[in-house]
């Protein structure tokens, strides 16, 4: 799967969405403070409107998980990498949570042409989200962080380290188990879904730490 980028100038910034990196030829940069700005689109998140999810679907419009999240995942290795890529991971674990989980109201799809819209605009940006991971790389790089983590052993692992893990399976569990069941990836992304799966049986014990 190929990924198109946009220059510094078309990025995110323009409606109303902080820059968090750019490409520099084949490569990409992340902007000055990407960590923080990641941590404030998630709290905006958090603290959106409920009847509309309005900001959500902004970033949804934005393309923000292809243009800046993937990037930032597979390829960032610069200053305080692991905790970008936690932030990173954590946010688009947020945006793939399931539609029913949005709405208080079961039926907000029929309650007027706005909530109609909104949901469909949303059932769309979940699909565009989840169809990243018919990309191997994005399931390799999850896995190799966990495989890392994991190999510490649980007497070792930190506070950030359950983070990590934690955020991974969340994000793991909604989408690559979906993407299993609705789409046809990869031999390659199979492999590290199954792979995913064991690395899941052997870190139950770490609890999720939010």
């Amino acid at each position: 799967m190929d990924w198109a980028y946009g220059a510094p100038e078309d990025a995110t910034s323009k409606i109303g969405i902080p820059a968090l990196g750019f490409y520099v030829g084949d490569r990409y940069r992340a902007s000055n403070g990407a960590l923080g700005t990641l941590k404030d689109i998630t709290t905006r998140l958090e603290e959106e409107d409920k009847s509309l999810r309005s900001y959500r679907r902004l970033l949804g419009f934005s393309e923000v998980v292809r243009k800046d999240l993937t990037p930032l995942i597979v390829e960032y290795e610069g200053p305080g990498a692991i905790e970008v890529f936690d932030a990173a991971i954590k946010l688009m674990a947020d945006l793939t949570t399931p539609l029913e989980c949005l709405f208080a109201n079961p039926n907000m799809e029929g309650t007027s042409e706005e909530g109609t819209y909104a949901v469909y605009e949303l059932k769309q940006h979940l699909s565009d989200i989840k169809t990243v991971f018919l990309d191997p790389k994005i399931a390799k790089t999850v896995l190799t962080h966990m495989t890392r983590l994991l190999e510490k052993g649980d007497g070792n692992l930190k506070i950030g380290d359950k983070h990590v893990i934690s955020n991974c399976v969340i994000l793991y569990e909604t989408s690559c188990i979906f993407l299993k069941i609705k789409d046809k990836p990869e031999k390659a992304t199979l492999k590290r879904i199954h792979q995913m799966k064991n690395l899941m049986k052997r870190q139950a014990v770490v609890k999720k730490p939010r």
